[in-house]
């Protein structure tokens, strides 16, 4: 999805604050952010709930993670799993 929008809470806030946070975050580095809203601009195959186009949110914690275990809502671009957006 192109991100669009984006959530700012505790844990973003306490990545950048404290240096410790980082042992949350099995690869480093990556683009904080767990709750982005956005733009689809591609689908998996099988997908058949979402098209290309369509604006979506994506809540946070499992089974995305955004923002721990990918890419998330800071930047550009980051992927949900299509039924819980």
């Amino acid at each position: 999805m192109d991100v669009k929008a984006s959530g700012l809470c505790h844990s973003d806030i306490s990545a950048l604050d404290d240096p410790n946070w980082s042992a949350n975050f099995p690869s480093l580095p990556i683009a904080l952010g767990h709750e982005p809203a956005g733009v689809v601009s591609a689908v998996g195959e099988g997908v058949t709930n979402l098209e290309v186009g369509d604006r979506v949110g994506v809540p946070s914690g499992p089974p995305n993670a955004n923002g721990y275990f990918k890419d998330g809502a800071n930047a550009e671009k980051t992927t949900a799993i299509a039924n819980s957006v």
